[in-house]
């Protein structure tokens, strides 16, 4: 927070997110999933910046809204150099992009 300025201001972080594929579970238990379109790094936490990745598990219910399980996943960097470009500034909760979608 900087206490410079009237008020003060918190600074958020600049945060970019990209879906990966959905995929049904099957009637034994399995399922597959695509990863993201672009090539993104594994997971990263530094004082500039945070990269982590999350397995979403919607649960669909008929009368009810979906449940969400959110699980955290250690993912490892790729054997390439990785050039984020042309990324698109969003800051939503997981809550908002999964919830209202049944």
């Amino acid at each position: 927070e900087r206490q410079d300025i009237q008020g003060g201001v918190f600074l958020r972080p600049m945060r970019f997110s990209e879906e990966g594929g959905k995929s049904k579970i099957n009637d034994d238990g399995s399922f597959e999933i695509e990863p993201p379109t672009n090539l993104w790094p594994g997971t990263v936490n530094s004082d500039l910046h945070r990269i982590h990745w999350e397995f979403i598990l919607k649960i669909k219910r008929k009368k009810q809204m979906p449940l969400l399980w959110v699980c955290p996943v250690r993912v490892e960097f790729p054997d390439e150099i990785i050039h984020l470009q042309n990324l698109e500034i969003k800051d939503p909760r997981t809550e908002q992009l999964y919830i209202g979608q049944r």
